[in-house]
């Protein structure tokens, strides 16, 4: 994640609005510290969105309880 204000503030202990939802759900914020370290985040998140679509489509997947259930068996 970069350092834009929605994911970041100057005051450490203080949370954005999205930062004080995932907290709650107990979600942490991992900043990429340079843009190398950035750029390895953007790869897989692009993997997943190439690689995603076609896997739902392929098993006629159009609910989000049978996308999960895939993610479950693909994952570990």
């Amino acid at each position: 994640m970069d350092f834009h204000s929605f994911f970041y503030t100057q005051t450490p202990k203080a949370f954005t609005q999205l930062g004080a939802a995932l907290h709650f759900y107990g979600v942490a914020l991992r900043f990429a510290p340079t843009p190398q370290a950035k750029g390895k985040i953007e790869r897989r998140h692009d993997y997943w969105q190439k690689r995603l679509p076609p896997l739902l489509a392929a098993d006629k997947i159009i609910e989000l309880e049978g996308a999960n259930h895939l993610l479950d068996l693909l994952l570990p």
